[in-house]
This record gives C-alpha cells, sequence and structure tokens, in this order.
C-alpha cells in the first residue's frame, strides 16, 4: 500500500524535510521513503488508473459535497492573512499620528 498525499509541487520538499526532521535519530530511516509527484495531479492520475485507488470515486474539489468545508476555510485562511498583515500602533508611539503635514 502507497499513501498519496496531494500537495502542491513547492510543498513536497517541505513534506520530505519534516520527515528527515521526524527522524534525525534513525537516519537514513524515513516514515516516508517513498514519494511520488503525479504528473498532471491526481485527476489525471485516476482517470487512467482508478482501479489502484481506493476508494474508487473522485469528485473535483470544487464539488457540492464540499462547498460547506471550501467556505469555513477560505473564511479562515482570509481571517489569517488579514491579521498577518494588520499593523497596530497602540505601543503607546503616537509621534506617527501626531505629524503634521504642511504644504
Amino acid at each position: 500500500m502507497k499513501i498519496i498525499f496531494v500537495i502542491e509541487r513547492s510543498r513536497l520538499r517541505h513534506l520530505r524535510s519534516k520527515d528527515r526532521q521526524m527522524n534525525t535519530e534513525n537516519y537514513p530511516a524515513l516514515n516516508y521513503p517513498e514519494i511520488y509527484l503525479l504528473d498532471s495531479g491526481y485527476k489525471s492520475f485516476f482517470q487512467t488508473s482508478s482501479d489502484l485507488c481506493d476508494p474508487i470515486d473522485y469528485r473535483p474539489m470544487l464539488h457540492s459535497d464540499f462547498s460547506a468545508d471550501l467556505h469555513h476555510y477560505r473564511r479562515v485562511a482570509d481571517v489569517r492573512h488579514f491579521r498577518s498583515k494588520s499593523k497596530s500602533w497602540s505601543s503607546g508611539d503616537r509621534s506617527r499620528l501626531s505629524r503634521k503635514v504642511i504644504f
């Protein structure tokens, strides 16, 4: 049995490095020694090799069965993005607020 992680190509190195970190004391042992990148993604793989998949079912990410989950995670992602981009001026430094612009 092989476990297939459906991730972006850019996250593949991150997955391998985390696996190495978890096994630093057992080098070169890995939890996931074989990692495969599916050319053209899981959809393409499923269309040609569905007999290798369990369950033998494919639904796209935007399928109506997932709409509530998608809405929830988009909302969570938007909040995290907003918090990471927001700045606070309440640290006692009022000099930025009290500057006068003279033309």
